[in-house]
């Protein structure tokens, strides 16, 4: 292996040790399943935003090289203010930092670990806990050179901020100082990095399979089918939702097979109904559901279809961190039982935001003569008013009808339907008076607070 292990490896380590150790041994079996779009974006994310999170303590230094230890020896005898990526390294470690600033009062650099997630697991981020690991890898090796620092601190991005014209890089972000909580774990990571260490200087292949065999299907590295290839073509690690304890127990048992899930083991009603319905190889329709929930449906009916795409960084005013921007949709409606469906589309090709006051005008231009508010339980809309002669209530009942339908806020697809709503609003193409549940009110509407 190279001569020192890299933060980038440990991670993988921890994650999955036998992963890392194709992927420096045997790269050619790493590299033979590439990164997916999805997983691509995520590391393009992080590099805008560990580039935007630099404006924060701006006229750095960048060391470019990932190797480059004497630079930032030279940088930081020098007492360079800010240093951005500098690189340190040990016999058996290397890491690199993202941001260094120098501190006049205590005379020592503050280290600044940058992260694209949100501020809070609630909003959808990663626990601090998950970053403390990242930051006690770097203080370890900071403490093998002498080196001494000042505080340790995490940004991330600020789940609450809302963009007004050019974005605000104090409100955008967060800094937490986690230099105590980091200091706890430096013992236990120290275990960890020199256990890492061994697994992976070592020439030796691990045997049998790799971490991967007690985690959800979903849940796999890169490269677990190598390593778990003799998993049969329909696994249990393929039941949908399975915890770590109800897999263990399986493959404990030499249970590989979702063929083989005993009749008796305890599982959800729906994983039951996955399983049963693998073991029997017979469909399974919810007939009575299917038809009970076809009775509630009044005609003309319409079938919405829609994509989104988030951005870390907020691309137009009145948006927040990784909130969904709707671009394009489907919609085919009929008007009676037997008549042929009509369809809808539009996709956003212009420069600017697909949300703003044209869209939304198409939208209800198409929608004009659907009376879709028939499908509108009356707890959930009390009264609109349509602000503007050219707008249709339709899309707006439309919308409140699929929001409120879905009271949970960390489903994305509130979320997709939220900012809609927001812009019916805030372009008075729909008056509010009172849409929400029992109790509620229009200050309630997500994302409207502002524009009502």
């Amino acid at each position: 292996m190279a001569k020192s292990l890299s933060k980038t490896n440990f991670l993988t380590c921890l994650d999955c040790s036998k992963n890392a150790w194709l992927k420096i041994h045997k790269p050619d079996i790493y590299k033979k399943y590439p990164l997916s779009s999805f997983e691509l974006n995520i590391i393009n994310t992080g590099n805008q935003i560990d580039e935007l999170a630099r404006g924060l303590f701006p006229n750095g230094t960048l060391v470019e090289s990932r190797d480059d230890t004497e630079l930032t020896e030279r940088l930081m005898v020098n007492k360079t203010t800010v240093i951005y990526q500098p690189v340190f390294s040990t016999e058996k470690l290397i890491t690199a930092s993202d941001i260094f600033v120098w501190n006049s009062i205590t005379n020592l650099y503050d280290l600044y670990e940058v992260k694209s997630s949100t501020s809070s697991e609630e909003g959808g981020g990663r626990k601090t806990e998950d970053y403390l690991i990242d930051i006690a890898f770097q203080k370890n090796i900071l403490n093998d050179l002498g080196i001494e620092i000042g505080t340790l601190n995490l940004i991330r991005l600020n789940k609450e901020y809302v963009r007004i014209g050019d974005i605000n890089l104090k409100e955008l972000f967060i800094i937490e100082n986690v230099t105590d909580q980091v200091n706890e774990k430096l013992g236990e990571i120290r275990q960890k990095m020199e256990g890492a260490y061994e697994l992976l200087v070592s020439d030796k292949e691990p045997s049998g399979h790799c971490d991967c065999i007690l985690k959800g299907w979903n849940s796999h590295c890169t490269t677990s089918e190598y390593s778990n290839h003799d998993l049969p073509e329909y696994p249990v690690h393929a039941i949908a939702r399975i915890n770590k304890k109800k897999l263990t127990e399986l493959v404990d048992s030499n249970i590989f097979s979702i063929h083989d899930v005993p009749t008796d083991f305890e599982l959800s009603d729906n994983q039951r109904r996955q399983v049963d319905t693998a073991q029997s190889d017979k469909e399974y329709i919810d007939s009575s559901g299917i038809s009970e929930f076809l009775e509630t449906m009044k005609y003309p009916l319409a079938f919405l279809d829609y994509e989104t795409y988030p951005s870390a960084i907020p691309k137009y005013s009145g948006h927040r961190p990784y909130q969904q921007i709707p671009f394009q949709f489907s919609l085919h409606v009929i008007n009676s039982h037997g008549d042929e469906l009509t369809h809808y589309d539009f996709i956003y090709t212009e420069q600017g935001c697909p949300d703003e006051f044209v869209f939304l005008i198409w939208i209800t231009s198409v929608l004009s003569g659907v009376a879709l508010e028939e499908c509108v339980h009356p707890t959930v809309i009390n009264t609109i008013e349509v602000g503007r002669e050219t707008a249709d209530d339709n899309m707006a009942n439309l919308l409140f009808v699929l929001l409120f339908q879905r009271t949970d806020r960390n489903d994305p697809f509130f979320w997709k339907h939220a900012v809609m709503l927001h812009n019916f609003v805030k372009h008075n193409l729909v008056n509010v008076c009172a849409v929400m549940p029992t109790g509620g009110s229009c200050a309630d509407i997500p994302l409207c607070q502002e524009e009502t």
